[in-house]
This record gives C-alpha cells, structure tokens and sequence, in this order.
C-alpha cells in the first residue's frame, strides 16, 4: 500500500504516467515464476495453518493467510494474479 502512495504522489507532483512514476522511484515487479514459487514454497513452510485450513477446504481462508506472507516477501511486487495462480498450485502440491 505504502508504494502505491508513493507512486500516485510521483504522478501527481511530475505528472507522469503510473509506468513512468514506477520506473523513476526504482520499482520492479517481480514476475520471475521461480522466483515467486521460492517465495510462496517459503510462505507456506512459515504458516501452517493457511495450508491446514487449504486441506481442510477453507480455500479463501488459506489464500489470504499465504497471498499476505508471499506479498511481504516480494515487497507487494507481483502481480497478485500470478500469485494467486502460483499459490494455489503449491498449495496442491503441498
């Protein structure tokens, strides 16, 4: 939440596009598929619960529990569509 803010202040005190405002402040999103399952595998082994609530069918319940740790850990800069994808993926495998 905290880069968006810093994203939206960029456009509005440049006028810059969002694209544009994401470069100038040096952010990256991550959307190396290795590197985001090393990310999520690291978030599941670091909260059981969200993945003993996924086997007990509480998908929504796991989902938010491991999209929270995996977004700390590439500091909210993945696609959250790529992550959710990823997530359930090795939650399955799990």
């Amino acid at each position: 939440m905290q880069r968006a803010r810093e994203v939206y202040a960029r456009m509005l005190e440049t006028g810059a596009s969002a694209e544009k405002a994401i470069a100038e402040l040096g952010f990256k999103v991550v959307a190396d598929e290795g590197q985001l399952v090393e990310i999520i595998k690291r978030a599941i082994a670091g909260n059981p619960k969200a993945l003993a609530d996924y086997k007990k069918g509480k998908v929504k319940a796991a989902d938010r529990q491991s999209k929270g740790a995996v977004m700390r850990g590439d500091q909210g800069m993945a696609k959250t569509e790529l992550v959710q994808q990823l997530l359930l993926q090795e939650l399955d495998k799990s």
